[in-house]
C-alpha cells in the first residue's frame, strides 16, 4: 500500500500595510518645496508653506511631524528647522489618514553643516527684527478724514486702511515678515471704480507676492514687482467686469475712473529693516512728514502739465491742453472732441 504524499506546509500571507503602501504612492511623486511657517521643537510638531499651493490639493499649510524629518529628531536636517527654512518634502500621511509632509530635508544643509552652522541660515529674526515685525502686525497707528463736495451725490473717494498681514519670507532673507498696505483712491464719474479698487487691489498685491516666492530676488524687488502686478490685474479685472454690464450698469461703469496712491510697508528684509515702497495712478499724492518739521514728496503726480506725462500722451496720439482752467488730455470720438480728465493715468 502506497504511503499517502506529505501536506505541503501551509503559509500565512498577511495583507499589506495600509500605511506602508500610501507611503510607497507617495514617494514615487516628485519632490515638493515650500518654507518652515513654524515648528515647535519642544512638542515636536509645526507647519510648511508650499512655495507653490496650486501643486497639491491638501490645505494650503502642511502639517509635519519631527518622525518626519528626514534622519530623525537627532539629525542636522532636525536642529536646522527655523521659521523660514528652506526645505523640500515628500506628501505622506499621519497614522489617521491626514496629509502630511514626510522626508522633509532642509536646502542647502550641507553648506550649513560645513560653516558649523545648526539652523537655517537668517531664519532667526534677531530681537530687533522681532519688533518691526510686531510693530507691523500690532503697533502701527493711522487716521482717516473724509468730505463728500458739496455737489456730489455721493463720496466718490475710497481708502485702505492698513490692515497687517503675515506674508512668510520676503526674498532671499529667509525671515518671516509681514505687510501692511495704505492707500487712498479719488474716484471719477461714480463710485463703481473706486470701490472696486478698495475691494480688489490689496488681495491682487498679496496674490502677486505669493507668485514672486520662487524668484531669486530681493526684497525691494519683490515688492516692486508685486504692487506692479497687482495695479495691472486690478485694471484688467475691472475692464473684464464692466464689459460684461448691459444698458445703464454698462455705461455707469464705462465711464467711471479712479486714481489710487498705495504705500506698502513691509519687512524685515535681508539686512533686517523696513521696507517703504509707494506706487500710484493719477494725482493722489503720498508725502512723508519728518521730525525736523520738512516734507517729502514719495510720488510723482501723473498730470498733463507734467512734461513726461505730457510727451507720453502725445506719443501715443493724444493731445493736451488747457481748459477750464487746468491742462486736461483732449478726446478724440466719432468726429467730436471733448476735453478729458486733468490727470493722465488712472483706474478705469
Amino acid at each position: 500500500m502506497a504511503a499517502a504524499a506529505p501536506k505541503p506546509p501551509t503559509r500565512t500571507v498577511r495583507a499589506p500595510d495600509l500605511k506602508a503602501v500610501l507611503n510607497l504612492q507617495f514617494k514615487s511623486k516628485k519632490r515638493l518645496e515650500g518654507r518652515v511657517r513654524w515648528f515647535d521643537k519642544e512638542k515636536g510638531f509645526g507647519k510648511i508653506l508650499p512655495l507653490d499651493a496650486r501643486s497639491t490639493s491638501v490645505e494650503e499649510e502642511i502639517f509635519v511631524h519631527k518622525n518626519q524629518i528626514e534622519d530623525g529628531p537627532e539629525s542636522d536636517n532636525y536642529a536646522a528647522l527655523a521659521p523660514g527654512a528652506l526645505v523640500s518634502y515628500e506628501m505622506t500621511t499621519q497614522e489617521d489618514g491626514k496629509p502630511c509632509a514626510g522626508n522633509v530635508r532642509v536646502q542647502g544643509l550641507a553648506r550649513m553643516v560645513q560653516n558649523g552652522l545648526t539652523q537655517a541660515a537668517g531664519a532667526a529674526l534677531s530681537a530687533k527684527e522681532a519688533r518691526l515685525r510686531q510693530l507691523l502686525l500690532q503697533g502701527l497707528q493711522s487716521g482717516v478724514f473724509q468730505e463728500k463736495g458739496h455737489k456730489k451725490a455721493l463720496m466718490e473717494d475710497g481708502f485702505l486702511q492698513g490692515v497687517a498681514r503675515e506674508v512668510g519670507t520676503l526674498g532671499t532673507s529667509g525671515k518671516s515678515a509681514a505687510l501692511t498696505l495704505y492707500a487712498v483712491m479719488d474716484g471719477h464719474a461714480g463710485i463703481s471704480c473706486s470701490n472696486f479698487v478698495v475691494l480688489n487691489l490689496e488681495r491682487n498685491i498679496l496674490d502677486s507676492l505669493r507668485d514672486q516666492r520662487k524668484r531669486d530676488a530681493n526684497a525691494e524687488q519683490i515688492l516692486k514687482s508685486s504692487l506692479l502686478a497687482g495695479f495691472k490685474v486690478t485694471e484688467h479685472s475691472f475692464h473684464q467686469y464692466a464689459n460684461k454690464l448691459e444698458g445703464g450698469a454698462g455705461r455707469t461703469w464705462a465711464t467711471s475712473g479712479s486714481t489710487c496712491c498705495a504705500a506698502c510697508l513691509a519687512g524685515p528684509d535681508e539686512e533686517g529693516r523696513l521696507r517703504l515702497l509707494v506706487a500710484n495712478v493719477g494725482d493722489s499724492r503720498a508725502v512723508l512728514g519728518k521730525k525736523d518739521g520738512f516734507a517729502v514728496r514719495l510720488s510723482v503726480d501723473h498730470r498733463p502739465d507734467n512734461a513726461g506725462e505730457r510727451r507720453r500722451v502725445e506719443q501715443q496720439g493724444g493731445t493736451v491742453a488747457a481748459f477750464g482752467g487746468a491742462h486736461r488730455v483732449i478726446l478724440k470720438s466719432r468726429g467730436q472732441v471733448a476735453a478729458g480728465l486733468s490727470v493722465t493715468r488712472s483706474f478705469g
